[in-house]
C-alpha cells in the first residue's frame, strides 16, 4: 500500500470525533464519559456478561476503574449489584429504571449532538460507517439483537471509541509506544519530509506543548527521530524521522493496516477504499472543515 494513505488521518479524525462524543456527554447529561458507557453497555449485553470484570475487558478499562463508576452509579439509582450464584467472587452489575430512563436522555442527546456531523457526510458515507458496527454482533458479551434495536448514531461513537482503545492499548503492548507517538511517527512517514513543531501540532490537533515532549521522548530516548534546523529560519527546529525510526514507522503502519483489516472484516483493498479513501471526512477539506473546522485540514 502506497505511503500517502492517510492512516495519520483516520486515527487523527477518530481522536477530535471521539472528543466530540465525549463533549456531547459531558455538557449535555448528567454522566461522565466512563458512565455512559457502563450504562450503554448494560443496556446491550447478555446475562452472563454482567460482571464487573466482563464490563472492564470489553470496554477496555480497569476493574478498578469499573468498580469505583459503578459506585458512583449505584449511589444515584442508576445500577444495582448482584451476586451471582455460579461465581460467589464476582459482583453483577444490572441497570435500573431510573438508569434506563437517564439513558435514553442521553442518547437521545448524543444523536441530536452530532447530527450535523452526519448530516454532513451524506447518506452514503454513513453506511459505511455504520458497518464498523458489524463486528459488535460477534461479540459474545453482547446481545446481537439488543445492538440492532439501538439506533445507529447511538452505537456508532460506542464502537468507535471501543476501535480507538483497542488500537491505543495494541500500540503500547506491542511497540510500548502511546497513541500520540505513533500519530506523529505516521505523520512523519506519510508526509516524507521535516515538520515544525507547529506543522505537527496543527496537524494532529494537539497542543504544542504535547507535540515537544512526545518527540523529545522518540529523539532522546528511542531514538526514531531527528532534530534539526529549518535551512530558511536556523531558530526554528525541524522533526524527521531516523532510519530506524523509517523502518519501525513503516513495520507499525503495516501491521496497523493489517489489524484493522482484521477488525473491520475487509480485505486490504475494502479498508484502502471504503475506510480510507470514501468514507474518512479528513480526506474531504470541505466535509472536514464543517465538521472540525479550519484546523482541521490535511497535509
Amino acid at each position: 500500500m502506497d505511503v500517502s494513505t492517510p492512516i495519520s488521518n483516520l486515527i487523527t479524525g477518530t481522536v477530535m470525533y471521539n472528543r466530540m462524543i465525549r463533549e456531547i456527554v459531558t455538557s449535555q447529561t448528567s454522566f461522565t464519559l466512563t458512565q455512559y458507557r457502563i450504562l450503554l453497555y448494560l443496556e446491550i449485553c447478555s446475562r452472563k456478561a454482567q460482571r464487573i470484570r466482563d464490563i472492564a475487558q470489553v470496554l477496555i478499562l480497569s476493574t478498578s476503574t469499573v468498580s469505583d463508576t459503578a459506585s458512583e452509579l449505584e449511589k444515584d439509582g442508576m445500577v444495582c449489584r448482584f451476586e451471582i450464584p455460579s461465581d460467589l467472587k464476582a459482583v453483577g452489575l444490572q441497570i435500573t429504571s431510573a438508569g434506563q430512563e437517564a439513558l435514553s436522555a442521553a442518547e437521545e442527546a448524543i444523536i441530536q449532538g452530532s447530527q450535523f456531523y452526519w448530516d454532513v457526510l451524506g447518506e452514503e458515507t454513513q453506511s459505511s460507517f455504520f458497518a464498523a458496527i458489524n463486528p459488535f454482533l460477534d461479540i459474545p458479551e453482547f446481545d446481537s439483537d439488543k445492538v440492532r434495536q439501538l439506533p445507529r448514531k447511538v452505537i456508532y461513537p460506542f464502537a468507535s471509541r471501543m476501535h480507538l482503545a483497542k488500537y491505543t492499548g495494541w500500540f503500547k503492548s506491542t511497540y510500548n509506544l502511546n497513541l500520540a507517538d505513533v500519530r506523529i511517527l505516521f505523520l512523519l512517514l506519510e508526509t516524507g519530509e521535516p515538520l515544525r513543531i507547529a506543522d505537527i501540532s496543527h496537524l494532529l490537533n494537539e497542543p504544542a506543548s504535547s507535540i515537544s515532549s512526545s518527540t523529545r521522548s522518540l529523539f532522546r530516548v528511542r531514538k526514531l527521530v531527528e532534530r534539526g534546523r529549518k535551512p530558511s529560519n536556523k531558530r526554528e527546529t525541524i522533526i524527521s524521522l531516523s532510519s530506524e525510526g523509517k523502518t519501525l514507522s513503516q513495520e507499525i503502519r503495516d501491521r496497523f493496516i493489517a489489524f484493522c483489516c482484521a477488525e473491520f472484516h475487509q480485505t486490504k483493498e475494502e479498508f484502502e477504499m471504503e475506510t480510507l479513501g470514501r468514507t474518512h471526512a479528513r480526506s474531504i477539506p470541505s466535509v472536514s472543515d464543517r465538521i472540525f473546522g479550519e484546523k482541521f485540514n490535511s497535509w
